[in-house]
């Protein structure tokens, strides 16, 4: 598997991906969201990455160096600043790449499992 930066040529195979985890559990996005805009805000500002296997995408992910709502959850851990937060994660692997559980918050009408690992 390879990680690299996501290209205009990629945005048709990672919004279908996007698409394919809608319904799954802890999945909280819906046919509006992500959508094509968001994928291309993500590409122009050269936040998002893909995971390749086999020539194929089975992975997406968009990391930002601010997140000005998520900066506020109260679960951080301080001695991991400065930090980036992934966004729209297209695939289950918290755990699986061994990040650690860090608390819960709400934010855009939303419960969520906050994640982190120090690199």
């Amino acid at each position: 598997m390879t990680i690299e930066k996501a290209s205009a040529a990629d945005q048709a195979e990672i919004l279908a991906l996007y698409r394919s985890l809608i319904g799954q559990p802890g999945c909280t996005w819906c046919k509006e969201y992500p959508d094509e805009e968001i994928v291309a805000e993500d590409l122009h500002s050269g936040s998002l990455y893909c995971a390749r296997e086999n020539g194929s995408i089975v992975g997406a992910v968009s990391i930002e160096w601010r997140d000005e709502e998520a900066e506020h959850f109260d679960c951080w851990a301080k001695e991991n600043e400065p930090a980036a937060y992934l966004s729209r994660v297209a695939v289950s692997a918290y755990r699986a790449l061994a990040f650690d559980f860090s608390g819960e918050a709400d934010a855009f009408g939303q419960h969520w499992l906050c994640y982190e690992k120090r690199l």
